[in-house]
């Protein structure tokens, strides 16, 4: 079962993490289908067929740009209001200052 392309279209529409015509929801779609591609049987036939050509520098890249963007975007929108929370440190350098 594909949930995450359901998560995605609701937080689209409700623009939970940012204004719905963002391109961060197209990115998060893309990553679902690569998820899917690797972890899911390929009933869809996403490509690429060989699963060797899914991960590449880009893909990495987006991957990183789109965690950090909804974790940006979540740490300022819904902040938490405790002091004991520590800021969250990703193991890459920013793409978002």
């Amino acid at each position: 079962m594909d949930d995450l392309e359901k998560y995605i279209a609701s937080a689209k529409k409700d623009g939970l993490i940012e204004l719905p015509d963002h391109k961060l929801y197209d990115d998060l779609d893309e990553l679902r289908k690569l998820r899917n591609r690797i972890h899911i049987q390929n009933t869809k036939n996403y490509p690429p067929r060989n699963e060797y050509d899914a991960f590449t520098s880009d893909k990495k890249l987006l991957a990183e740009k789109a965690v950090e963007k909804t974790f940006q975007v979540m740490a300022n929108k819904y902040a938490r209001k405790l002091d004991y929370v520590d800021s969250f440190n990703l193991p890459w350098e920013p793409h978002f200052p």
